[in-house]
């Protein structure tokens, strides 16, 4: 039985992608300063350019992962729920 083809198949940051791959460790930076910083910066720019980067985002905001995803840092996603969080508030989809 063959494997089932996802949207991680066309990542940008999966090993042995054809256009190039990137140490694994690119996506999860240690700390929020200094080399940490570049390092986020570096894997976001890589994340720009791929083609699953809004299914990739996704993915991190409904599951809370850690590292970077779609371009973002767990510290930008956050701000991106309590966003949604308030839009949905003003907009009546959540009741608080």
């Amino acid at each position: 039985m063959g494997e089932v083809q996802t949207w991680r198949h066309k990542a940008r940051c999966r090993p042995r992608h054809p256009e190039g791959s990137y140490d694994p460790e690119l996506w999860f930076p240690v700390g929020h300063t200094g080399p940490a910083i570049e390092q986020a910066e570096t894997a976001k720019a890589v994340c720009r350019t791929c083609p699953v980067r809004l299914e990739c985002l996704d993915e991190a905001l409904t599951h809370d992962y850690s590292g970077v995803w779609g371009a973002t840092t767990e510290a930008e996603r956050r701000v991106i729920r309590g966003l949604s969080l308030r839009i949905g508030v003003q907009e009546g989809v959540f009741d608080v």
